[in-house]
């Protein structure tokens, strides 16, 4: 059964490989990025929207297309640059992130929300390897940007119903040359 799929972030390299997976599985793909249609991606997008994935532009697209699900990787994602420049990873990755799940749930309540969130809500881990259940202690606003959305999304699933769920990435690389 085929879906339509929205992917933020969709030029990135978990982006694309997920919009790549998506398609070979026959969902329709819905591409949100700032950046520049990739062209190793050639193909891959039903449609591509060049913009902020907050933009009301891009929320437009949510609300016209009214997709299955939202896979959020749109994010400003460097540890070290979010010490020196703590306001633009909470714009990009708390502000924005809220305008975008406020639309979902006012507009589009049935779709579910795939969160790239990251290791780095863990900070240092006390324990090697780290499961999921250890303290949540964050050492950079970066990792406190991605476990505030979480817990957003927590309380958001007890106030409005919000089908989520977030992937705490460790390391993401791979062969592809994206």
């Amino acid at each position: 059964m085929s879906k339509t799929v929205v992917v933020t972030g969709a030029a990135g390299y978990i982006g694309g490989q997920i919009s790549l997976l998506l398609k070979d599985a026959g969902h329709k793909v819905i591409g949100i990025d700032r950046r520049q249609y990739p062209s190793n991606l050639s193909g891959v997008f039903d449609r591509f929207v060049r913009n902020d994935f907050a933009s009301d532009a891009a929320l437009n697209v949510l609300i016209q297309e009214r997709p299955d699900a939202v896979i959020h990787c749109a994010a400003t994602s460097l540890v070290g640059p979010s010490i020196e420049h703590p306001d633009e990873y909470y714009n990009n990755n708390v502000v924005k992130t809220l305008k975008l799940l406020d639309i979902v749930c006012q507009a589009i309540p049935k779709t579910r929300i795939i969160f790239s969130s990251s290791a780095a809500v863990y900070g240092t881990p006390i324990m090697n390897p780290c499961h999921e259940v250890d303290p949540k202690e964050p050492i950079s606003p970066y990792g406190h940007s991605k476990l505030m959305i979480e817990t957003v999304m927590e309380s958001y699933r007890v106030a409005y119903g919000l089908d989520y769920v977030a992937f705490r990435y460790f390391n993401a690389c791979g062969a592809d040359s994206q």
